[in-house]
């Protein structure tokens, strides 16, 4: 039912979304469209809480608008989260290292078209007041006892939607704005195809959960992305 209401919201955005809107008016219907999408992921916490264990540890779920991977994980097993949507050759990695010694849940999300609602007339404007412009798929995942800080870092890939020569830039949303972010991302290798880009260490984790997406000065690229701190 939560996905249902989600996927109605979504549709009834994406025709708004083709008319012409000012600046303000964008900015709202950011923020509208990921309050849904952040009650859909609260949703998968608390189903996972309540059904998963360690005899049935995990569920995967496709929808035609997402891809939900809700699991049980445990520090013991050494045993690694891999989430992967080939697909969309979308993949998030996290070492178990990471994880509770009695129990954590991880829940992964890509978005088939999320992207498509934020791809107005209106350019995304990052913290720093630069205009760039959303060019993947959206992931969000999240951990459940939230870390302290987390041992290794979380790899998340991205395809691109559209291969150009730009200038590539990897973002997240936190929840604290309306405006995508860039701190603690960088570009450490570039490909023909591909790039890397590695998130510094933050003191403490973000608390609310995030959605991470590629962002170019003009467009496009595939890469992967070391996520280190943006979790709940």
């Amino acid at each position: 039912e939560a996905v249902t209401v989600f996927e109605d919201f979504t549709f009834k955005i994406k025709n708004v979304t083709k008319n012409k809107a000012d600046i303000e008016e964008v900015k709202t219907l950011k923020k509208s469209i990921f309050k849904v999408v952040e009650a859909v992921e609260k949703f998968a916490l608390n189903y996972g809480r309540r059904h998963l264990n360690e005899t049935s540890p995990s569920v995967r779920i496709i929808f035609p608008t997402m891809v939900l991977v809700i699991q049980k994980v445990y520090r013991q097993n050494a045993s690694d989260f891999h989430f992967e949507e080939q697909q969309w050759q979308a993949t998030i990695d996290i070492a178990s290292s990471n994880f509770e010694d009695n129990g954590s849940l991880v829940v992964a999300f890509v978005y088939k078209n999320l992207h498509e609602l934020l791809l107005t007339d209106q350019a995304i404007t990052s913290e720093t007041d630069n205009q760039r412009y959303l060019n993947s798929r959206i992931m969000a995942v999240a951990v459940d006892p939230k870390p302290e800080k987390l041992r290794e870092n979380v790899i998340l890939k991205f395809k691109n939607l559209k291969v150009l020569t730009a200038e590539k830039r990897c973002m997240f949303w936190s929840g604290l704005s309306e405006s995508f972010s860039e701190e603690g991302c960088h570009v450490i290798t570039s490909k023909s195809n591909s790039e890397e880009t590695l998130t510094e260490e933050y003191e403490k984790i973000l608390e609310t959960i995030i959605y991470v997406g590629l962002s170019l000065s003009i467009v496009g690229i595939l890469l992967t992305l070391i996520l280190y701190s943006c979790l709940t």
